[in-house]
């Protein structure tokens, strides 16, 4: 199957788009497989970052994370606060600033799954850092235990960063989207031209192969329309003369 040039730019520039949303995808659901598991508790804890592909965080600006608890324990749980705090990234026992700690409500029966979503802002330097997040939940029982629900890396981005994630995949799509317009435009003019001095090639050499002539020949008989009118007159000046020779000729043999 032969495809268009021009269905394959099309098609190379909308994968150039889209690579990147797909790479912060697979990441993100790479990053959300990742288990924390507490076993006194029995929970089991994933987690996500829903706009912050990679874990980039920008300064002072809201950053929610996704906690999603399984409680394969066999008592209730009730997360009643959750909590966090930055880290050097080689040392999460070492905290450096600590996040908002915000309430909670919210009860895991044994065999259920919740999400809790927490909110935080990050007022650091950029570059890399640890994160902790805390989960305080109180069982059936009355007792409480602080549990991790999240232990890992994040990059922090200045707010004004022309270079950050979503300013590349802005700027590529951008170009792409301009770029397929420019080509599409040029290829319709230019391609457009190119039929248009083909047709009119063909018309001209139509034109001086001459008129076609149909042949008027009946059936049966041979088409003399091909041959010069000049041989075909002393053709027949050369039938008419016989056919008198042989009138004279059987007129005198009558007469003998």
């Amino acid at each position: 199957m032969h495809f268009p040039r021009s269905f394959l730019v099309c098609l190379a520039l909308v994968l150039a788009v889209i690579s990147p949303c797909f790479i912060g995808a697979a990441a993100a659901t790479q990053d959300a497989e990742r288990q924390r598991i507490d076993s006194k508790t029995g929970l089991i804890f994933t987690h996500e970052f829903p706009a912050n592909p990679f874990n980039m965080i920008t300064a002072g600006e809201a950053t929610e994370i996704k906690l999603h608890i399984d409680n394969q324990g066999e008592l209730k749980q009730t997360v009643f606060a959750v909590s966090g705090f930055l880290s050097q990234p080689n040392n999460h026992t070492m905290p450096k600033r600590n996040l908002t700690s915000r309430s909670y409500k919210t009860a895991v029966g044994p065999s259920d799954k919740v999400t809790v979503t927490y909110k935080f802002e990050l007022e650091s330097e950029p570059g890399e850092h640890g994160l902790v997040i805390y989960v305080d939940v109180t069982d059936e029982e009355g007792k409480s235990r602080r549990t991790v629900g999240y232990k890992g890396l994040v990059k922090v981005v200045e707010n004004d960063s022309m270079f950050d994630l979503q300013s590349i995949s802005i700027y590529l799509m951008t170009l792409a989207l301009f770029g397929g317009i420019a080509y599409m435009s040029y290829d319709s003019f230019m391609g457009g031209n190119k039929k248009k001095a083909g047709s009119r090639t063909k018309r001209a050499a139509a034109a001086a192969a001459g008129p076609v002539v149909e042949s008027t020949a009946e059936p049966g008989k041979p088409d003399m329309d091909w041959i010069p009118q000049h041989l075909v007159d002393a053709q027949n000046g050369v039938r008419r003369q016989s056919s008198r020779i042989k009138k004279r000729q059987g007129s005198t043999s009558s007469s003998k």
